[in-house]
C-alpha cells in the first residue's frame, strides 16, 4: 500500500513528524488545552481547509486536489472483511466523514453521523490478465477525474476492481481537503491493521483517538 506519488516529497517530513509525535507520547505528553468537539456541532475551517474551499468556489468541480491511489491484493481477499474494515476506518476518523456546507453564509466542517459509503465492486472485463489490468487502469483513470461535491460529500470513494480470483485492486480517491500525505500514511497503516485483525479474529488493539483534526 502507498499514498499518491505526488505526496512522496512529503515523506521525509512526515517521518520526522511521526517520530516527534512518538517521542512526545512516550514522554507522557498529554492533550492539554484542546477540547473534544461534539461531532454533531459544526466547526470552523482550518486555514488550509479554507484555502481549498475558496479554490473550489473559484473553479467548481476542480479535480486538481483529488488524491487517487490504488492497493493491489494478491491471494484470497475476503470482501466482507474488506467492507467491515472500511466502515471501522470511517467510524474511527471523523475527517473521512466530514463535509463542508454553508451555514449562515459561512463554510463549516460538519461530521456526518449517518453516511453511506458503499464499496463499489467492478468485474473487470478482458480476454486475458494483461487486458484486464489495462482496462482496470482505464477505469481508475476515469474515476480519478471525477469531481467531489465538498458541500454534500462523501469526499472519499472506494472501488474494488476484480481482476482474477486471486488478484484484486482497491482504488481509493479522496479530496485533499480531508487528508494530506502524512494522514494518508496513517490511514493506510491502520487499514492494514484493521483488516488483519478482523481476518485473524484478533482483538482490535488500536486505541481510540483522544482528539480529531477538527478539535484543533
Amino acid at each position: 500500500m502507498s499514498c499518491p506519488k505526488d505526496q512522496e516529497k512529503n515523506r521525509d517530513i512526515s517521518d520526522l513528524k511521526a517520530k516527534a509525535l512518538e517521542k512526545l507520547l512516550k514522554a507522557g505528553f498529554k492533550n492539554q488545552g484542546i477540547k473534544k468537539q461534539r461531532e454533531d456541532k459544526p466547526a470552523i475551517l482550518s486555514r488550509a481547509q479554507r484555502r481549498l474551499w475558496f479554490l473550489e468556489q473559484l473553479t467548481p468541480g476542480n479535480i486538481s486536489y483529488n488524491m487517487p491511489f490504488a492497493v493491489k491484493f494478491k491471494g484470497n481477499l475476503n470482501i466482507e472483511i474488506l467492507k467491515k474494515s472500511i466502515k471501522v476506518l470511517l467510524d474511527r476518523h471523523e475527517t473521512l466523514r466530514t463535509i463542508f456546507p454553508l451555514v449562515n453564509g459561512e463554510p463549516v466542517q460538519f461530521v456526518q453521523q449517518e453516511y453511506s459509503n458503499e464499496l463499489e465492486e467492478i468485474e473487470v472485463e478482458g480476454l486475458n490478465k494483461n487486458e484486464k489490468n489495462l482496462n482496470a487502469s482505464k477505469i481508475m483513470q476515469e474515476e480519478s477525474l471525477k469531481a467531489f461535491n465538498i458541500d454534500k460529500g462523501p469526499l472519499i470513494k472506494f472501488i474494488l476492481l476484480k481482476i482474477e480470483k486471486d488478484e484484486n485492486i482497491l482504488f481509493i480517491n479522496m479530496h485533499h481537503i480531508i487528508s494530506d500525505g502524512w494522514s494518508c500514511g496513517v490511514f493506510i497503516r491502520e487499514f492494514e491493521a484493521i483488516y488483519k485483525s478482523i481476518r485473524n479474529d484478533d482483538k482490535f488493539n488500536l486505541k481510540p483517538l483522544p482528539i480529531q483534526y477538527r478539535d484543533y
